[in-house]
């Protein structure tokens, strides 16, 4: 089953909620941890007042029922205040400065990400970019995890377009998903990943965590396990940019480099 994290003070996930409850049909499930669980017709979504960086137990408020993959609605931010739609895997490289674990990359979900790319992609709004962001911020779960975020600005959050949109995508990943989709991590390149989004888009590769190269000196071995440990399903690999030896070397070892 698919689920919904709400962090009640963002615009984005609570609009995105209040859409789907129009056709799921929630009904209060339990509560526990300070989250408000409600199960709908396809879907469960757990409320919080809990800023969603920050969420602790996300795994413990889950931990009787089988999760495919939990979803983060989101506002996105950018200096460059950019009319986007963005999603993500969760974790950090290095420090956690935006909660989560120092050091420490959540299990990706990238099947469900790259369905949810592409649909925001064919179905974007005029003048809104589309792509896949770097993994970065928390929290940090054990569960299949990403963000769906649109923004940059105070304009974008409030956007209802924006929220129909959003909760569009989680309703198209209602039991439509091909899991032999081929995966991939991504490697090099900036914050931003419009090449790995290509490659989604135009090639059919889904991707899990993905290592910009701003991250590059936090790379560590254990960085590596953790990212093929928590893309379990990769058996591919895409680079971007001049990626050190060591890091090409590594993943080498262990998936095919598409060309």
């Amino acid at each position: 089953m698919i689920s919904i994290i709400i962090d009640e003070n963002d615009p984005v996930a609570t609009a995105v909620f209040t859409i789907l409850q129009e056709t799921e049909h929630f009904k209060l499930y339990t509560e526990r941890y300070g989250y408000t669980i409600y199960k709908g017709d396809n879907i469960l979504a757990a409320v919080s007042e809990q800023q969603h960086l920050y969420m602790e137990h996300v795994d413990e408020i889950f931990s009787d029922i089988n999760i495919d993959t939990v979803i983060f609605p989101s506002i996105h931010k950018s200096q460059k205040e950019t009319r986007s739609f963005t999603v993500h895997p969760v974790g950090n490289y290095g420090i956690n400065s935006f909660g989560g674990v120092k050091g420490k990359l959540s299990r990706s979900s990238p099947v469900y990400m790259y369905y949810a790319l592409r649909y925001l992609y064919h179905h974007r709004l005029p003048n809104f970019t589309v792509s896949y962001e770097a993994t970065h911020h928390g929290p940090y779960t054990d569960l299949p995890s990403f963000f769906i975020e649109t923004g940059s600005s105070s304009e974008e959050w409030n956007n209802h377009d924006s929220h129909v949109l959003i909760a569009d995508v989680i309703k198209s990943l209602y039991g439509n998903i091909d899991v032999n989709i081929p995966v991939s991590i991504g490697i090099g390149g900036g914050h931003y990943a419009p090449r790995f989004t290509d490659y989604s888009i135009k090639h059919g590769y889904a991707f899990g965590h993905i290592l910009p190269a701003y991250q590059f000196e936090n790379f560590v071995e254990d960085v590596g396990r953790q990212m093929l440990e928590k893309t379990p399903t990769a058996r591919y690999m895409a680079l971007q940019g001049n990626v050190p030896a060591t890091i090409r070397q590594y993943f080498e070892k262990y998936l095919k480099e598409i060309i």
